[in-house]
């Protein structure tokens, strides 16, 4: 019995997309770096560390891992930082409102902080969880934001020897449908 309610549970995670799941594992090139008898995350051609106990997550766009902004995890759904993803000049934030406008391509999307709504020109779509913002950083639920902005997404996991409780790191993988 134990087992067959696993296995709904993990089929039920793959089919929301909410839960990163970890059995895969990816090839990236990263390597460990030690600083003041601490140890960091570096990639290769990047100069960021990255501290795993700061991180719950990392993304990558078209095969480039994005080090500067991750992804975080509320309520068991994978939110992403919207500024990686789209050029300043397609965003418009209205403080008062918490209301984000993207503007992309012939689509406006309309995400609000705070709210399970969020439009696609005047169609109404309900998030899995609400977007927030976390030191200025707009971040929306991956599912939604994949979709609207023509990316297909998976999940994988990088093996981190050591580096984290789970010995993997959860990774967001975005390619664009284009």
């Amino acid at each position: 019995m134990k087992i067959f309610k696993a296995s709904i549970a993990v089929f039920i995670a793959l089919y929301c997309y909410r839960v990163p799941i970890l059995a895969q594992t990816t090839d990236i090139n990263l390597n460990t770096v030690i600083v003041n008898d601490k140890r960091y995350i570096k990639f290769e051609n990047d100069n960021n560390l990255i501290d795993p106990t700061e991180v719950q997550a990392l993304f990558s766009i078209d095969g480039d891992i994005v080090t500067d902004k991750f992804p975080i995890i509320n309520a068991n759904c994978p939110l992403l930082p919207v500024s990686p993803l789209i050029s300043r000049e397609a965003l418009s934030w209205d403080n008062k409102t918490k209301i984000l406008n993207i503007q992309y391509g012939e689509k406006n999307i309309v995400l609000t902080a705070g709210s399970l709504n969020a439009y696609i020109g005047d169609e109404l779509y309900i998030l899995d969880t609400e977007p927030v913002i976390i030191n200025s950083n707009f971040y929306a639920p991956t599912k939604f934001l994949a979709g609207a902005l023509n990316y297909s997404f998976e999940y994988k996991a990088i093996g981190l020897d050591g580096l984290s409780p789970s010995g993997y790191m959860p990774l967001i993988m975005l390619k664009s449908k284009n």
